[in-house]
C-alpha cells in the first residue's frame, strides 16, 4: 500500500495528486489487470471534483490584483503626461494641458477610490478622451498606455462580474469540500490495491506504475 495523508491535503493539492495518479493510470491496460472497476470508480469521483473546482469563483486576491493594474497604468499615465507639462515644444505642452485637465479631480487619488466609484470614474474619463482627446494622446505617443488601461479596466469589470455572478450562483469550494470523501476513499483504495496486485501477479505494467505513483506521492 501507498501510504499518504489524503485527508490533510487542500482542495488543489488533492486534484492535482488525483490528477497525476489518474494520467499514470490511463497509460496502463487496467481492464487486463482486473483493476479497471476500481479506476472507473476513482475516475467517476474525481470527475466530479474536478468539475466542482472549475466552478470555484475567481478569488478576491485575483480582483485586486485586477485592480491594482489599473491602478498603476492610471498613474503611471496620469505621470507620463505631466511630464510634458513644461514641454518646449508648444503642441506638446498644449496637449498634456488638455489631458491634464480631462482627468478626474485629484488625479492620482483616484485608485484609492471604491471599487464602483473608481470604474465609473475611469468609464467617463474614457468617454472624455475617446470624443475629445485622441488627438491629444497622438500627439504625445500615448496611445498604446491609454489602451492599456482601457484593457486594464475591461478586465477588471470581467473578474468583478465572474465574482459577483459565480458566488451568488452556488458556493463550489463548499461543493469539491463536500465531494472530498468519496474521491479520497475510491484514491486510497486505488493507491492500495494496485502495488499489492503488482506484487501478487508479478505483472511488469503494474510493478512499473507503482514505481511511478509512489513518485508522485512523495510529491505531496
Amino acid at each position: 500500500m501507498i501510504e499518504i495523508a489524503l485527508s490533510k491535503l487542500r482542495n488543489s493539492e488533492l486534484y492535482t495528486l488525483a490528477l497525476r495518479i489518474k494520467e499514470r493510470c490511463s497509460g496502463v491496460d487496467l481492464d487486463a489487470t482486473g483493476l479497471i472497476v476500481l479506476y472507473n470508480l476513482f475516475s467517476t469521483q474525481f470527475n466530479k471534483y474536478e468539475q466542482a473546482l472549475h466552478k470555484i469563483p475567481v478569488s478576491a486576491d485575483e480582483i485586486a490584483m485586477a485592480d491594482s493594474t489599473r491602478d498603476d497604468l492610471f498613474i503611471g499615465l496620469k505621470a507620463n503626461i505631466s511630464s510634458y507639462k513644461y514641454h518646449p515644444e508648444e503642441g506638446k505642452r498644449n496637449a498634456a494641458n488638455e489631458l491634464l485637465a480631462a482627468l478626474p479631480p485629484g488625479g492620482k487619488s483616484i485608485t484609492g477610490l471604491s471599487y464602483k466609484i473608481q470604474t465609473a470614474a475611469l468609464e467617463k474619463l474614457f468617454n472624455d478622451i475617446d470624443s475629445n482627446h485622441t488627438g491629444d494622446l497622438t500627439t504625445l505617443a500615448l496611445n498604446d498606455w491609454y489602451g492599456q488601461l482601457k484593457q486594464a479596466q475591461a478586465d477588471f469589470e470581467q473578474k468583478l462580474a465572474e465574482y459577483t455572478l459565480q458566488k451568488a450562483d452556488k458556493d463550489a469550494l463548499s461543493t469539491a469540500t463536500n465531494l472530498r470523501p468519496a474521491l479520497i476513499e475510491e484514491l486510497r483504495k486505488l493507491l492500495a490495491y494496485i502495488p499489492v496486485q503488482a506484487e501478487i501477479t508479478g505483472d511488469e505494467s503494474l510493478i512499473q506504475l507503482t514505481e511511478q505513483l509512489v513518485v508522485e506521492v512523495e510529491r505531496f
